[in-house]
């Protein structure tokens, strides 16, 4: 189906995240279990791809790969959270480097 969005979901600490981007409409969304936690139009959909998997899709055409590097940087930069790797997130410690953290 042409509106199908593509989606793709990961595990932190027991809590299962999933992004989904609609081609169509350029939406890119991120969802904590069933709760909305973001939700960006484009540019900024295209900028937060782009800031985390590179340029290959230009942040217009993200496969899952391109999803699960979003996730993994959308959790890692609340502050306080595990990273899901035993390591703590902590806004002292996160560098400012990514386009994506202008976009959030």
């Amino acid at each position: 189906m042409l509106n199908e969005p593509i989606s793709a979901s990961k595990q932190f600490d027991g809590i299962t995240m999933r992004a989904e981007f609609h081609l169509d409409s350029g939406r890119l969304r991120i969802f904590e279990e069933t709760a909305l936690r973001a939700e960006w139009f484009p540019p900024q959909s295209w900028l937060a791809v782009v800031s985390v998997a590179g340029y290959s899709t230009w942040g217009r055409r993200p496969n899952e790969r391109d999803l699960v590097l979003l996730l993994n940087d959308f959790r890692s930069r609340r502050v306080g959270v595990s990273n899901g790797d035993g390591t703590r997130a902590d806004a002292s410690s996160r560098p400012q480097t990514s386009m994506l953290d202008k976009v959030l």
